[in-house]
């Protein structure tokens, strides 16, 4: 398998295990402060998925202590987020790139004269 397949597949692995943290919210009815549930029993446990929907907002703390749940307005923010960041990532790369091109065409014509 080569570099970029394994790359695909540890990026559709962590979103298929960010997808099972949002459903578990979403059949618990945990989608607001006053129905929030602990991770416990949601049975979810420590992950870099769940510290990370924690992190960016999408997962909340509950009015009581230990409890969290799924707020669907930050989640639509999330998700509508990261294709933006792949193009300015993808943007910067290609610059990059152009900015290589130009200095080793530059080197080029110099080198003939």
């Amino acid at each position: 398998m080569g570099t970029g397949a394994v790359i695909a597949a540890a990026a559709a692995a962590k979103r298929r295990r960010t997808n099972a943290i949002l459903d578990a919210f979403r059949l618990a009815g945990a989608t607001a402060p006053e129905r929030a549930t602990s991770t416990a029993d949601l049975g979810l446990s420590g992950s870099s998925e769940l510290d990370d929907l924690m992190t960016k907002g999408v997962i909340v703390a509950g009015s009581r202590g230990g409890t969290w749940y799924l707020s669907e307005a930050a989640f639509v923010e999330y998700r509508d987020e990261r294709p933006a960041r792949a193009m300015r990532v993808l943007s910067l790369v290609l610059l990059a790139l152009t900015i290589l091109g130009a200095a080793l065409l530059i080197g080029i014509m110099e080198q003939q004269r």
